[in-house]
């Protein structure tokens, strides 16, 4: 169970936000980032990684209609508000030891492309 000293790890969202995690790990992230403004940030951080390492991956055209679905997606999510720092975050505060919640993974090519084209 998750409690206030508890984040997930670095790896672990970046695997989330790969969609590499089972759906029930998916959803216990979920659960937790709904609660944790800090792993909000760490995750939003780790989204704009792995976007930079796609500007050097090959271009192809979209779908038919993928445009339009993602504005119609872009229009329908709610708002976001602005994240407070929190000041018990280890990175804020390092005197503040915190526990790492364990996700089980699996290791396969989602997890390895951003790698592989960082290397290219």
């Amino acid at each position: 169970m998750m409690n206030d000293s508890a984040h997930i790890s670095l790896e672990d969202l970046a695997l989330h936000a790969t969609q590499s995690l089972s759906a029930n790990e998916s959803e216990a992230v979920r659960s937790h980032l709904a609660v944790c403004a800090l792993c909000r940030s760490d995750l939003s951080l780790v989204t704009g990684d792995l976007a930079a390492l796609g500007l050097g991956a090959e271009e192809k055209p979209l779908p038919e209609g993928a445009r339009q679905r993602f504005l119609d997606k872009l229009a329908a999510a709610p708002a976001a508000s602005p994240l407070k720092q929190d000041p018990l975050h280890p990175r804020n505060n390092p005197s503040v030891v915190t526990q790492m919640i364990p996700v089980p993974r699996r290791r396969g090519a989602a997890f390895w492309t951003p790698w592989l084209v960082a290397a290219a």
